[in-house]
């Protein structure tokens, strides 16, 4: 088989990742992976609605194992979330792109990196919202629309930052899964 998404892998024994045309690794199948899941998974992505549904097939394929269909769904709701907050509270009318990066911390952590050139209105939001959330407010109905994705982002996270340095912004969550398999089917 030739993949270029990960989501049929679990059918393979033995898995070979080519980069450029070469044998970048080969071996079983959980110990390839387990060396890929070591690396930052990068991807560039135009910053419009459209792209939603790539972002959301591109985080879903860097789960591998079966039985993390509810860790998934939850990464993709928070990747999407931030990605509506970078697009609703950036310039509109001029062409944006998106670098994201995935990362698995552990079996049940993983972080997802967002970084647009050029400044983003979602780091003053933040603070807004973080205290409606401390003050008990759960419903997103009272937010303006540009709030919207980060309430639901900063609910999802178990840690959430928006920074603008050097014209670049910065959109990072890390995701804790709420209960542990209690069959471990080994590395992402």
């Amino acid at each position: 088989m030739v993949l270029h998404r990960a989501g049929m892998i679990a059918l393979a024994d033995k898995v070979m990742v080519l980069d450029r045309g070469r044998i970048a690794d080969f071996g079983q199948r959980s110990q390839v992976l387990g060396r890929q899941a070591d690396q930052k998974r990068i991807y560039r992505l135009p910053l419009r609605p459209s792209s939603i549904q790539d972002l959301s097939d591109w985080i879903t394929g860097q789960f591998t194992r079966g039985g993390d269909a509810e860790f998934a769904a939850k990464a993709v709701l928070l990747g999407t979330e931030l990605f509506q907050a970078a697009y609703l509270n950036g310039p509109k009318n001029v062409p944006r792109e998106m670098q994201l990066e995935f990362k698995f911390i552990d079996d049940a952590n993983c972080e997802i990196q967002m970084i647009e050139e050029g400044p983003n209105g979602a780091q003053k939001l933040l603070p807004k919202v973080r205290a409606a959330l401390e003050q008990g407010n759960t419903d997103d109905e009272e937010m303006k629309p540009e709030e919207r994705p980060l309430f639901l982002a900063t609910q999802i996270a178990s840690k959430l930052d928006i920074t603008t340095n050097s014209g670049r912004s910065r959109f990072w969550a890390r995701l804790t899964q709420e209960e542990m398999m209690s069959q471990s089917g080994g590395p992402h």
